[in-house]
């Protein structure tokens, strides 16, 4: 078991061609029987084609991911879902590495035994060897061919693309000549428009210069008056505001007036009132007062009575004084001593008397006098206590009728204030009017005459970039006519290089294809050769191999299908001598091989 594993493993690692030459080797004359059964060995051949397409290294592969493997399956309609491929693949991968061999595949599609298939050993001859010399010139010949078709077509689509080319180059050496005489033609045109567009352009720059210079001047001229109306409707809308505050105010200083002539009545009806309500006690404290004015008087009188007296009293002590102290004097003499002492003695011994009694009858009067100035004084007190109220009564009224009075004449020429003022603020408005109207015409006139410079500075700056426009376009068509004259006379020399280049790639090419389909003649031989040589090994496999020699015809077979149809009649007639030489030495290496 373990061997047949190991066959199975060892066979699984050959490439592709060498797993399905086993398989139909082994089941060529048994089982599926593909010697009778050329149909399913065709489907060998398919599967084979289909497993080589699909994996990465080709031919040289072996075996096929999962994924690739579930594309060969579902194209023979074995799987449908993941599921069921899962499943599939647990029963056909044999040696459980998760890829599947060609080997596996056909074991399921033909549903083989696969330790019978690695056993198959007789089968398999001897492995090919005694095949190895057609198998070697099939591989030659297939590449031969290849290399032959592929060089000769490639030879032929040269010599055509080299005759297009020649073909082209000389029809562009001939466009190349007209369009280098065109585009001269044009250079010398250009360069015409160009001067006659710098002149335009100069024309413009000048008339849009002075356009410009108008539309400024009226722009200037249009700022001013709008600067101007502005400043005058702010001063009408000023003068309206305060023609509206002067009316408000004169409105507001005829009531305050209303008011105030109301309120003067009032107090000066209040004060007179109050006069009234104050005449008796006023009258009566006047009496009382005129009383009390006499006590005091007659008190005062009495005073200085008093003080007349103590006056007297003084300057007779005064004189006794003097007296004694000249009396006493040294320095005064005798005489003077004698004199002054003689009179005080004569005023020592007047009777002083009656100044103490009229100092004391004084006193008495004093005493009484003013217990009645007391008593006149509290009466006049109690009077203007009783006025009291009234006499505040009285100047409150008296000082709120002067405020009323001020009141008055102060709104009173408030209003006439507010009369002047409004009258003064209506005919600054009016005249503010006046200037705002006036200033909008202005202002309208600017604008219309600035509109009308602006269309023609815009006429003018059209007029000059269209100029400038054209001056460049011709610039630049000069400079681009000047490049395409040398582009084509460039084109031109190019043009005729091509031309002889193009030439000599074509008889290149054309000494190319005839000397390859001179090689293609020998790819003949080489499919002679294999087809002797394959005849040559079908006499020593009689039995074995059987399916390897099916698989180098059916693989000669598909590679006549590259042929052409001269190559084939060739291929079909007797072979060349050469092929007869090389095909002893074939036969000498297949029968010495056995």
């Amino acid at each position: 078991m373990e061997d047949d594993m190991q066959r199975l493993q060892d066979l699984n690692r050959s490439p592709y061609v060498e797993q399905a030459v086993w398989f139909l080797n082994a089941y060529w004359e048994k089982g599926t029987n593909f010697g009778k059964n050329k149909k399913e060995a065709e489907k060998v051949f398919k599967i084979h084609q289909l497993v080589v397409e699909l994996d990465p290294n080709g031919a040289e592969g072996n075996e096929l991911d999962e994924i690739k493997a579930h594309q060969v399956l579902e194209k023979f309609g074995m799987t449908k879902t993941h599921v069921d491929f899962r499943q599939l693949l647990k029963s056909i991968d044999v040696d459980n590495n998760g890829k599947v061999s060609l080997t596996e595949f056909l074991t399921l599609q033909f549903k083989s035994d696969w330790k019978e298939l690695v056993n198959s050993i007789k089968e398999q001859g001897d492995g090919g060897r005694s095949l190895n010399a057609a198998t070697e010139t099939l591989k030659a010949a297939q590449e031969s061919l290849k290399a032959a078709d592929d060089a000769a077509t490639k030879a032929k689509e040269d010599a055509a693309t080299a005759a297009e080319k020649e073909k082209a180059a000389k029809s562009m050496s001939k466009a190349a000549v007209e369009a280098e005489a065109k585009a001269k033609k044009q250079e010398a045109s250009a360069i015409k428009s160009e001067e006659k567009s710098k002149v335009d352009e100069a024309n413009a720059k000048e008339a849009e210069a002075k356009q410009i210079e108008s539309f400024n001047e009226a722009k200037a001229a249009e700022d001013s008056a709008v600067a101007a109306e502005e400043d005058a409707a702010s001063k009408k809308a000023a003068a309206e505001a305060a023609e509206k505050d002067a009316a408000d105010k004169k409105t507001a200083a005829e009531a305050l007036e209303a008011e105030a002539k109301v309120n003067a009545k009032a107090a000066k009806k209040a004060t007179t009132e109050a006069r009234e309500a104050e005449k008796v006690f006023k009258l009566a404290e006047d009496e009382l007062n005129k009383a009390l004015q006499q006590q005091l008087k007659a008190e005062k009188e009495l005073t200085d009575s008093k003080e007349d007296l103590e006056r007297q009293e003084k300057e007779i002590q005064d004189r006794k004084d003097r007296l004694k102290k000249a009396s006493e004097d040294p320095k005064a003499g005798p005489v003077l001593q004698g004199k002054a002492a003689h009179e005080l003695a004569q005023m020592n011994a007047e009777d002083p008397s009656y100044l103490i009694v009229a100092k004391v009858r004084v006193d008495a009067a004093i005493r009484a006098q003013q217990k009645v100035t007391a008593e006149a004084a509290s009466k006049k007190e109690e009077a203007a206590r009783k006025r009291k109220p009234f006499l505040e009564k009285r100047e409150a009224a008296e000082k709120a009728e002067a405020a009323a009075e001020q009141s008055e004449k102060e709104a009173v020429a408030a209003r006439k204030e507010a009369e002047d003022a409004l009258a003064d603020a209506v005919q600054k408005r009016k005249d503010a009017e006046k200037q705002h109207k006036d200033a909008l015409s202005k202002r309208k006139k600017a604008e219309s005459e600035r509109a009308k410079q602006e269309k023609l500075k815009k006429k003018a700056e059209d007029s000059r970039q269209k100029a400038e426009t054209s001056r460049k376009a011709a610039e630049k068509a000069r400079a681009e006519a000047q490049e395409s004259a040398k582009e084509a006379e460039s084109s031109r020399k190019d043009a005729e290089q091509k031309e002889k280049e193009a030439i000599a790639s074509r008889e290149a090419a054309e000494t190319s294809a005839q000397e390859l389909e001179v090689a293609k003649d020998k790819t003949i031989l080489d499919f002679q050769l294999a087809e002797e040589a394959l005849s040559y090994a079908k006499e020593v496999n009689e039995h074995a191999c059987l399916g390897m020699i099916w698989w180098i015809e059916r693989s000669l077979e598909e590679a006549k299908k590259t042929m052409s149809p001269v190559q084939k009649k060739k291929l079909e007639g007797k072979p060349h001598n050469s092929v007869r030489k090389s095909m002893s030495a074939v036969r000498n290496l297949v029968f010495g091989g056995m």
